[in-house]
């Protein structure tokens, strides 16, 4: 997908609020830059694109979807790219959840992936079981947990994962214990991965 056809467009200006996608099990990829800075303000649903392989370079970048950001049986989701989701939801009105986990198939988040966003209920990776890279920056600041709870980062068990960017996890508002247990080939934690994090 490279982004909106000319009838895509056309209901956008018209009005088109979101971005559900049905099941289109030919499309692989989502395009760099795709369907960054179309101003959305409604759902972003990929689910029913279950042969999804890549996310590019800012494909959801700059919008203001609202909502739950739903990854839930993408099991062919391989490389989420520099900045897909950056700033991609409106942090000032619905904030909804962030579903990641049990991506089998997922082995990189690159830098920048989801910064700049905010979820409630934590954040939690666990299950994705190929995961080798979590890029700079990647989930800096997305825990939204304004009550003060404990709102976990759970990346436990993760045995592929080699790398933990700087910055990966900084500036969330945990307010609980951090378990890196089973990181069994965790190799690099970049400079202030879980700055500011509010890790107890």
């Amino acid at each position: 997908i490279t982004g909106l056809s000319e009838r895509g467009n056309k209901k956008r200006g018209l009005g088109l609020k979101g971005l559900v996608f049905p099941n289109i099990s030919t499309v692989t990829s989502i395009s760099d830059n795709a369907f960054s800075g179309k101003e959305f303000v409604g759902t972003l649903d990929l689910r029913q694109l279950k042969n999804l392989d890549t996310i590019g370079v800012e494909a959801f970048a700059n919008n203001k979807f609202t909502g739950n950001l739903n990854f839930a049986g993408l099991s062919k989701l391989n490389t989420i790219k520099n900045g897909a989701f950056n700033n991609a939801y409106n942090t000032s009105s619905t904030i909804g959840t962030l579903t990641i986990k049990s991506l089998t198939a997922l082995t990189t988040i690159e830098a920048n992936a989801f910064t700049g966003n905010k979820f409630t209920g934590g954040l939690d990776l666990t299950g994705n079981t190929n995961l080798v890279t979590i890029g700079a920056n990647a989930f800096k600041g997305v825990i939204h947990n304004p009550s003060n709870t404990a709102a976990p980062i759970n990346i436990s068990g993760l045995a592929k994962l080699q790398t933990i960017g700087a910055g990966a996890f900084s500036d969330n508002n945990s307010q609980t214990t951090l378990t890196l247990s089973g990181l069994t080939s965790l190799e690099t934690i970049g400079e202030g991965a879980f700055r500011n994090a509010n890790i107890t």
